[in-house]
Formats: structure tokens, sequence, C-alpha cells
């Protein structure tokens, strides 16, 4: 069980959004929220409870993460490259000046 998958959350997400996460889907998954007549929910209470006491302790969670860290999905990065002017014309070069009198 990954609990930033049950919960719905990014790997960098801050405690209010794994607390808001959470609640958002006790309502939804909680059996006294839902009809009888309603489909099963991919998500259990329980999964839930599991996820959201292991990620509610920074402790635990940053073993966690520790532990998982290889299996993450790798995330793109951004990557600033200098863009090179395009071949032109050189720069006007002067020589030595010379006088006449």
């Amino acid at each position: 069980m990954n609990p930033y998958t049950v919960l719905k959350v990014d790997v960098e997400a801050s405690q209010r959004q794994i607390r808001d996460a959470y609640l958002s889907g006790m309502r939804t998954s909680h059996p006294d929220a839902r009809s009888a007549d309603d489909p099963v929910v991919e998500t259990t209470v329980q999964e839930l409870v599991e996820a959201y006491d292991l990620l509610r302790d920074p402790a635990r969670r940053s073993a966690y993460d520790q532990r998982t860290a290889f299996r993450h999905e790798p995330r793109p990065i951004r990557v600033w490259v200098a863009q090179r002017r395009s071949p032109g014309p050189p720069p006007i070069q002067a020589g030595p000046v010379r006088w006449h009198s």
C-alpha cells in the first residue's frame, strides 16, 4: 500500500494537503456517507486511516520516504539551457587608425 496513492496526494504534499485529502476521502468512502445503492469504493476506510496515520507523523513519514525512495516515480526536472545565437556576420573590427597630415 502506497499511502500517497491511497490519499491521492503528491510525495511533496504538505501536512495540510494530507489532512484535507484524508477528510475528503473519508467523506466519500465512509459507509455511513454512502447509500446502499452506491458501488463499492476503490479505497476502504481502513486504508485511508492507515495511510493518514503514517503520513501525519513527520518521523514515520520520513522513515517511509527513505525506505521507498527508489520506488517513487521519477519526476522531471527543469533545466535551463543557454540559447546560442544564430551564426551571423562577424562583429565589425577596426584596425589601428592613421592620421595623415
